[in-house]
C-alpha cells in the first residue's frame, strides 16, 4: 500500500470516528456513512474551485464516487451524483451507464426515467426497433408518470409515421396518466387539424401553458388567435406573457412578426403609446423585405405618429405596388395580392386595387389576401353584391373581410 493510500484510509477513519463522536450522535442523529463522505468528497472536489473543474478533477471525483459505489451499491445519491458527474464531463457513453445504474437503484426515480425515455435506445435503431423499444419501457415503466412519457414518445413516433390516429391515442392515454405533465399536452396541440374550431385551439392552448408556462410559442398563438377573432382586449394578457416568457429564456428581442401583432393589437386596444413603444423595438433592425411585415409596419408607424419612418416605409411599398400595377401578371400571386391589399387599404383606391385583386386570385385562388383585397376593392367601386359575396368566402377566417363585410350590412340596413 502506497504512502498517499495509507493517508487516505487514515483521514476516512479518522472523519468516520469524529462522526461518530460528534454531539449530533449524543443528539440521536445518524452518523453520515463512509459512503455518504466520500460523496461529500467528491462534490468537494467539483465545487470547491472558482474555475471549471479539469480532468484531474473529474477523475478524482470519479475516484470517490466509485469508492462509494463499491461501499454502498444501492446507494441513490451516489448513482444521481456520477450521472450528473458523467454528463458534465460530456462522456456519452459513461452518461448512459450511469443513468441506467440510476434506475437500477432507484426505479420510481421519474427524472432518471424522463431521462431515459428522452435519450431513446442506444445507437442506430430503426423506427420499428425504436418502438419496440418504447414499447417495452412502457410495459416496464414504474410510475404513472413514466407510463406516459412512453407513450408520448410512441406518440411522435406515430406522427413520423402519419399516423395521426394513434398518435392522439397515445398521447390522450399520456394525459389521462399525469394531467401535470407538459409533453401531452403539447402533442395534442399539434396534432389539432388545420380547420379546429377557436374554441378548441384555445383550450389546447390554455392545457399548455397550465402545463409549461414558458411555452411562449404557445402564447404567441393564443394571442394571434384572439386577435383574429377579433377580441383584442382578451388577447392582450396573452401578449404580455408572451413577452416575459420570451425575456426569461432568450436575452434578444422577440422575432418581427410577433412585435408586429403586438403593436396593432395595443394600438386596436387604443393604447398608442404602449403600441409605439413595441414598434421602436421592431424598427431597431433592418426594414423586413416582406410585403406582409412591411405593410404592417408603415401602416402602424404613421398611425403611432412615428410619421418619418411611416412615410419611409409607405414610400417602398407605394414604389413596390407600382412595380406590381404596370403589368399584374407579371407579378407573383403573393405580390399582386399585397399590392392589391395595399391599394385597398393604404390609398382606398379600389380602382388601382381591383385588376392587381382579379390577376392574383384569378392565379391564387385560395390566397386569403388577395381575395379580401377583391373583396375591398369591390365594394369600393360599386360591385356591393359581389363584394359581399368575396368577403363572405373568408369572413369565418379572416377578421379584416369579416369587419368589411360587417360595415356593408350595417350600411345597408
Amino acid at each position: 500500500m502506497t504512502l498517499l493510500s495509507v493517508r487516505f484510509v487514515v483521514a476516512t477513519l479518522c472523519l468516520t470516528s469524529l462522526a461518530a463522536s460528534s454531539p449530533a450522535r449524543a443528539q440521536g442523529v445518524r452518523p453520515r456513512s463512509t459512503s455518504e463522505l466520500l460523496i461529500d468528497s467528491a462534490r468537494d472536489v467539483l465545487v470547491s474551485k472558482r474555475a471549471a473543474p479539469s480532468a484531474a478533477d473529474l477523475a478524482h471525483a470519479r475516484a470517490l464516487l466509485g469508492a462509494a459505489q463499491r461501499l454502498d451499491p444501492a446507494s441513490v445519491d451516489a448513482a444521481a451524483f456520477r450521472f450528473e458527474l458523467e454528463s458534465l464531463a460530456g462522456d456519452v457513453d459513461a452518461a448512459n451507464e450511469a443513468l441506467d445504474r440510476l434506475i437500477e437503484v432507484d426505479p420510481d426515480n421519474d427524472v432518471a426515467q424522463a431521462r431515459r425515455l428522452a435519450r431513446g435506445p442506444v445507437g442506430a435503431q430503426s423506427r420499428e426497433s425504436a418502438q419496440k423499444w418504447y414499447e417495452n419501457a412502457l410495459e416496464k415503466a414504474p410510475t404513472p408518470v413514466a407510463r406516459a412519457l412512453a407513450h408520448v414518445k410512441l406518440a411522435e413516433l406515430a406522427i413520423e409515421r402519419l399516423d395521426r390516429d394513434a398518435a392522439r391515442k397515445h398521447a390522450e392515454e399520456a394525459r389521462t396518466l399525469c394531467p401535470d405533465c407538459a409533453e401531452p399536452a403539447a402533442v395534442l396541440l399539434d396534432l389539432l387539424p388545420a380547420d379546429a374550431a377557436p374554441v378548441e385551439r384555445i383550450a389546447a392552448i390554455l392545457a399548455v401553458l397550465r402545463t409549461n408556462p414558458l411555452a411562449v410559442e404557445a402564447a404567441w398563438q393564443a394571442a394571434f388567435l384572439l386577435d383574429d377573432l377579433g377580441l383584442f382586449a382578451d388577447a392582450e394578457p396573452f401578449y404580455g406573457h408572451a413577452f416575459r416568457a420570451h425575456a426569461y429564456k432568450t436575452a434578444g428581442p422577440p422575432p418581427l412578426n410577433c412585435l408586429l401583432r403586438a403593436a396593432e393589437n395595443a394600438y386596436l386596444r387604443g393604447q398608442t403609446g404602449q403600441a409605439g413603444a413595441i414598434l421602436t423595438t421592431a424598427l431597431a433592425g433592418e426594414p423586413p423585405e416582406d410585403w406582409a411585415r412591411l405593410l404592417r409596419l408603415g401602416w402602424l408607424s404613421e398611425a403611432c405618429g412615428m410619421r418619418d419612418r411611416g412615410r419611409m416605409l409607405m414610400k417602398r411599398l407605394a414604389e413596390n405596388a407600382a412595380r406590381c400595377s404596370v403589368v399584374p401578371d407579371n407579378a407573383t400571386p403573393e405580390n399582386d395580392a399585397y399590392a392589391a391589399w395595399y391599394y385597398a387599404f393604404v390609398e382606398r383606391s379600389g380602382e388601382k386595387a381591383l385588376p392587381l385583386a382579379e390577376s392574383a386570385v384569378r392565379r391564387a385562388p385560395d390566397n386569403t389576401v388577395a381575395i379580401r383585397a377583391l373583396g375591398w376593392a369591390q365594394s369600393m367601386v360599386g360591385k356591393t353584391d359581389e363584394a359581399r359575396s368575396t368577403l363572405a368566402s373568408i369572413a369565418a377566417r379572416d377578421a379584416a373581410s369579416a369587419a368589411r363585410l360587417a360595415s356593408m350590412l350595417r350600411d345597408a340596413c
